[in-house]
């Protein structure tokens, strides 16, 4: 068995990719499946949908330094309905320049 310089194997960085793969083919498949049920009954006109989007400065670790976070809620005859939007304050861990 081969592994990286990290000692992670490489069987294991397939597996997880393959299932990082399923699992986003699952999610677009489920929402295909919400937009034709909802299309065919007329409701997604209705329907509230989320959108999420994060964005960070930088990797600490194992740990992601959060940057910025916004939430939409909306829907199709509305528009956006609402929102929130957050900048966030890293602290002084992400100004430590051996962590970012």
């Amino acid at each position: 068995m081969k592994f990286t310089s990290t000692g992670v194997s490489f069987a294991e960085i397939d597996r997880r990719e393959k299932e990082l793969k399923e699992a986003q083919e699952n999610g677009r498949q489920d929402i295909k499946n919400i937009v034709k049920l909802k299309s065919f009954n007329g409701d997604i006109i209705n329907e509230d949908f989320y959108l999420i989007d994060v964005n960070y400065f930088c990797k600490a670790g194992n740990e992601y330094i959060i940057a910025e976070s916004t939430v939409l809620r909306f829907n199709l005859k509305d528009g956006i309905k609402d929102q929130y939007h957050e900048i966030i304050n890293p602290g002084e861990k992400c100004y430590n320049k051996h962590l970012c």
